[in-house]
C-alpha cells in the first residue's frame, strides 16, 4: 500500500484527486477540493465516473485515520485500476489519515488548504485537535 504524508499531499495537492471515504466525521471540514464518498456509499461504478471527469496526476484515499474505511477502499481502486491496465503507482493512501492531516494544518496554520473548516467540530484533547464525533463515540 503506498503511503503519502500531509507535507508530500500539500506539495502536489493541485495535481491530485482526493477521495475522502469519511461519514458523518466529514462535517467540519476536508482536503480541498476533496470529493467525499462515505465509505458504506462507495460504489466502484460512481468512482469511475469521478475518475474520468478529474483526470489528476495522483488519486489520495483518506477516512480519519486512514486505518480501515480508507485502505479498504484503497484496495477496491487499485484493483479496478489494474483490472483497466492503468498504472497505480501513483495512487496512495494518507498516512495517518485526515486526523494527522488537519492537526498539521492547524498547527502550522495553513487553513487555506481545508474546505468548510468548522472549529465547533474540533475539540482541543491530549494536545490534539479531535473530531468531536469521536469525542462522544470513545467515551
Amino acid at each position: 500500500m503506498n503511503k503519502i504524508s500531509e507535507k508530500e499531499l500539500i506539495k502536489c495537492i493541485d495535481e491530485t484527486l482526493v477521495i475522502d471515504v469519511r461519514g458523518e466525521d466529514f462535517k467540519g471540514g476536508n482536503i480541498i477540493n476533496a470529493i467525499n464518498i462515505p465509505y458504506e456509499k462507495f460504489n466502484i461504478n460512481n468512482f469511475e465516473k469521478i475518475y474520468i471527469e478529474n483526470k489528476k496526476k495522483y488519486i489520495i484515499i483518506h477516512c480519519m485515520y486512514s486505518s480501515m474505511r480508507g485502505p479498504g477502499i484503497y484496495k477496491l481502486i487499485t484493483k479496478f485500476l489494474k483490472n483497466k491496465n492503468i498504472d497505480i503507482n501513483n495512487i496512495f493512501i494518507l498516512k495517518d489519515g485526515f486526523f494527522n492531516f488537519i492537526n498539521f494544518v492547524i498547527k502550522n496554520n495553513l487553513l487555506n488548504i481545508i474546505d468548510n473548516y468548522d472549529k465547533k467540530y474540533w475539540i482541543f484533547n491530549n494536545n490534539k485537535y479531535t473530531h468531536l464525533s469521536e469525542i462522544f463515540t470513545n467515551q
